[in-house]
């Protein structure tokens, strides 16, 4: 197994956040989306007591380029946090990474990186794993460039899960979380960086949330906010060791030619990665594996990785969740359109080589028609 360092420190408090007056002593800026200015009030003001105290909103649909990042960072930077706490949701954590990434980097340059400030995300409910990787990435949709980094400088220092701060909860984006964790599981497990760490957690994330997503449609969403929270968390550390699969590199390659949220491509794409995949036989008894894991008991491995595929469409269908892209908004002529330049963006990506199978722009250009 190759080494990892476990920099996180992941606390699970279904209180209020008492932690937040343990740390040092300081200023505290806050990056979080204005909707949840009711459970800071309630549960993060409190708990910081006297610190001068900086809020920053930032949209939802805010997307990370190089611009508003450096603005980000200079007014960081100027502020001299001793704390950056992120509040948010998926989109947000990306842009807070980012930018504590460019902070850090900086503070290096200046042989001050004993000052860096500790970086919180405080996920609200969940980011599907995202909010412990040590991946984030830019879009520039005019220009269609994505920049794609991965760095130690990208994971929080804390992990703060607390179920209690999804007061208001979206029921569709906790679907999706659900499915892209599971996503980000199955790309590790069968990964060509796979190792013992990221194939344990894999495993005991998928098992949390295969229980969790049966009851998604059942009991009060807040009651399975902890199970999927701590799945999530898991499958970001798999993610982690494994690097990045296929679900996660055509999903951001469709972010950035089209509108949309990112985190929508990943159950649309995940079956037919697999029946991509299963055409070979050894990654095929992988998906087996992965099958009788989560609840089948077929006996026969081609049974086993057909009923995997079946099974993840049967639920995605129960979640009333889309089936192709063009469910989503992207016109099949528009997709045709950027067809040569996407397949091939993908293509020559480091990162498709984590895929067990090597695909070539036929094998890309072929699976992009199937979820069109």
């Amino acid at each position: 197994m190759r080494g990892f360092n476990m920099k996180t420190n992941i606390i699970y408090n279904d209180k209020k956040l008492e932690i937040l007056d343990t740390l040092n002593p300081g200023k505290v800026l806050i990056f979080m989306e204005y909707k949840y200015l009711n459970q800071y009030n309630k549960q993060i003001y409190p708990a910081l007591r006297n610190r001068e105290i900086k809020i920053i909103y930032v949209s939802e649909k805010q997307y990370p380029t190089l611009n508003n990042i450096e603005q980000s960072v200079l007014l960081t930077i100027k502020f001299e946090p001793k704390i950056i706490i992120t509040l948010g949701d998926f989109s947000l954590i990306n842009y807070t990474k980012l930018i504590n990434y460019y902070v850090i980097n900086t503070y290096q340059s200046m042989n001050k990186l004993n000052q860096k400030p500790t970086h919180i995300h405080i996920p609200v409910p969940t980011a599907g794993g995202f909010e412990i990787t040590k991946t984030a990435f830019m879009v520039d949709k005019n220009s269609k460039t994505l920049q794609w980094i991965s760095s130690d400088h990208l994971i929080p220092d804390i992990l703060i899960l607390s179920p209690s701060m999804a007061s208001t909860i979206d029921k569709e984006k906790i679907k999706y979380m659900v499915l892209m964790a599971i996503c980000s599981n199955i790309d590790a497990y069968i990964s060509t960086m796979a190792d013992d760490f990221s194939t344990l957690y894999s495993n005991r994330s998928l098992k949390i949330m295969n229980r969790s997503i049966l009851l998604l449609n059942e009991l009060d969403y807040s009651l399975l906010l902890n199970q999927i929270q701590l799945g999530s968390v898991m499958s970001g550390l798999a993610l982690n060791q494994s690097s990045i699969g296929l679900s996660w590199l055509i999903s951001l390659y469709l972010y950035k030619y089209f509108d949309g949220d990112l985190y929508q491509y990943f159950p649309i794409l995940m079956p037919e990665i697999i029946n991509f995949n299963i055409k070979n036989n050894m990654i095929k008894a992988q998906y087996a594996k992965l099958a009788r894991k989560i609840n089948f008991h077929y006996n026969h491995d081609e049974l086993n990785a057909q009923a995997f595929v079946e099974n993840f469409k049967s639920i995605r269908k129960s979640l009333h969740l889309p089936q192709k892209l063009h469910e989503i908004g992207i016109d099949y002529g528009d997709l045709i359109a950027s067809m040569d330049d996407l397949a091939n963006d993908i293509y020559k990506s480091q990162d498709i080589s984590y895929n067990p199978i090597p695909m070539t722009l036929k094998d890309i250009r072929e699976l992009l028609l199937l979820v069109a």
